[in-house]
Protein backbone atom coordinates (compact mmCIF):
# COMPACT_ATOMS: atom_id res chain seq x y z
CA UNK A 1 0.00 0.00 0.00
CA UNK A 2 1.29 3.42 -1.20
CA UNK A 3 2.67 5.21 1.98
CA UNK A 4 -0.12 7.64 3.14
CA UNK A 5 1.46 11.13 3.03
CA UNK A 6 3.28 10.48 -0.43
CA UNK A 7 -0.52 11.22 -1.32
CA UNK A 8 0.05 14.55 -0.71
CA UNK A 9 1.53 16.76 -3.40
CA UNK A 10 2.89 20.58 -3.49
CA UNK A 11 3.27 22.57 -6.60
CA UNK A 12 4.29 25.84 -6.69
CA UNK A 13 1.69 26.99 -9.51
CA UNK A 14 -1.25 25.17 -7.77
CA UNK A 15 -3.48 26.38 -5.59
CA UNK A 16 -1.40 28.47 -4.43
CA UNK A 17 1.80 26.05 -3.35
CA UNK A 18 -0.91 24.33 -0.86
CA UNK A 19 -0.85 20.84 -0.21
CA UNK A 20 -3.03 18.91 -2.84
CA UNK A 21 -4.24 15.40 -2.87
CA UNK A 22 -2.36 13.68 -5.63
CA UNK A 23 -1.81 16.68 -7.85
CA UNK A 24 -5.33 17.24 -7.48
CA UNK A 25 -6.98 20.99 -6.95
CA UNK A 26 -8.66 19.84 -3.93
CA UNK A 27 -6.18 21.07 -0.90
CA UNK A 28 -5.52 19.08 2.39
CA UNK A 29 -7.59 22.11 4.12
CA UNK A 30 -10.41 21.83 1.90
CA UNK A 31 -10.73 18.74 2.65
CA UNK A 32 -10.53 19.33 6.56
CA UNK A 33 -12.72 22.31 6.13
CA UNK A 34 -15.16 20.04 4.75
CA UNK A 35 -15.21 17.91 7.54
CA UNK A 36 -14.82 20.52 10.30
CA UNK A 37 -18.13 22.21 8.17
CA UNK A 38 -19.43 18.86 9.46
CA UNK A 39 -19.47 17.05 5.91
CA UNK A 40 -18.94 13.01 5.90
CA UNK A 41 -16.39 11.30 4.85
CA UNK A 42 -18.59 9.77 2.43
CA UNK A 43 -20.02 13.10 1.41
CA UNK A 44 -17.09 14.49 0.42
CA UNK A 45 -16.18 11.31 -1.42
CA UNK A 46 -19.51 11.52 -3.31
CA UNK A 47 -19.30 15.20 -4.01
CA UNK A 48 -15.76 14.75 -5.28
CA UNK A 49 -15.26 11.32 -7.35
CA UNK A 50 -11.78 12.34 -8.02
CA UNK A 51 -10.64 11.43 -4.38
CA UNK A 52 -10.21 8.05 -3.04
CA UNK A 53 -10.76 7.32 0.65
CA UNK A 54 -6.70 6.74 0.67
CA UNK A 55 -6.73 10.37 0.30
CA UNK A 56 -8.49 10.73 3.66
CA UNK A 57 -5.80 8.87 5.24
CA UNK A 58 -2.84 10.92 3.67
CA UNK A 59 -4.90 14.20 5.06
CA UNK A 60 -5.49 12.66 8.36
CA UNK A 61 -1.79 11.72 8.54
CA UNK A 62 -0.15 15.11 6.94
CA UNK A 63 -2.41 17.13 8.88
CA UNK A 64 -0.93 15.38 12.70
CA UNK A 65 2.66 15.77 10.67
CA UNK A 66 2.14 19.44 10.23
CA UNK A 67 1.20 19.92 13.87
CA UNK A 68 3.80 17.16 15.30
CA UNK A 69 6.10 20.09 13.65
CA UNK A 70 4.56 22.97 14.99
CA UNK A 71 4.99 21.65 18.52
CA UNK A 72 8.58 20.90 17.87
CA UNK A 73 8.99 24.46 16.53
CA UNK A 74 7.70 25.80 20.00
CA UNK A 75 9.85 23.88 21.89
CA UNK A 76 12.50 24.79 20.36
CA UNK A 77 12.02 28.65 20.36
CA UNK A 78 10.99 28.14 24.62
CA UNK A 79 13.96 26.50 25.04
CA UNK A 80 16.09 28.93 22.78
CA UNK A 81 17.42 25.61 21.04
CA UNK A 82 18.23 24.56 17.30
CA UNK A 83 18.63 21.60 15.50
CA UNK A 84 21.74 21.30 14.56
CA UNK A 85 22.01 18.05 12.61
CA UNK A 86 19.48 15.11 11.42
CA UNK A 87 19.45 12.08 10.29
CA UNK A 88 16.81 9.80 8.74
CA UNK A 89 17.27 5.64 9.90
CA UNK A 90 16.12 4.12 6.52
CA UNK A 91 14.67 1.17 7.20
CA UNK A 92 12.07 3.09 9.67
CA UNK A 93 12.05 6.56 8.20
CA UNK A 94 12.41 7.75 11.68
CA UNK A 95 14.59 11.08 12.55
CA UNK A 96 17.79 11.25 14.96
CA UNK A 97 17.74 14.63 15.98
CA UNK A 98 21.02 16.77 17.51
CA UNK A 99 20.15 20.12 19.21
CA UNK A 100 22.57 22.65 20.39
CA UNK A 101 21.68 26.08 22.17
CA UNK A 102 21.17 29.09 20.20
CA UNK A 103 23.86 31.59 20.30
CA UNK A 104 23.19 34.59 22.55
Amino acid sequence: MEASVERITIEPGKRGGKPCNRGLRITVWDVLGWLGGGMSEAEILDEHPDLEQADSIAVYQYAAEIRTFRVIEELLRQNAIRISEFEQDQTTGLLALRFQPLPR
